[in-house]
């Protein structure tokens, strides 16, 4: 198990803004605690860093829709930069 961290503390470790990292929830991004509105989900951050590997060596085997919200996931991260 890598540190759990909260969101905040996940998109400072990734350089990738809570927006990101919620359509990554929405996808499948593992969570250790997924908690109530207003309440801090937690992250194991070893598991989320295998998940994206995983997920960029599968990223050929994506389907039309995997690939479409992980484009729109990107191109949102842009735009808030």
């Amino acid at each position: 198990m890598g540190k759990v961290v909260n969101k905040r503390e996940l998109c400072e470790i990734l350089g990738h803004s809570e927006q990101t990292l919620t359509e990554w929830q929405r996808i499948g991004m593992p969570m250790l605690l997924d908690a109530d509105r207003g309440h801090s989900n937690s992250y194991d951050t070893e598991a989320v860093i295998r998940w994206q590997i995983e997920r960029a060596l599968g990223a050929s085997r994506e389907s039309a829709k995997e690939r479409l919200d992980r484009i729109t996931a990107d191109l949102r991260e842009l735009d808030l930069h």
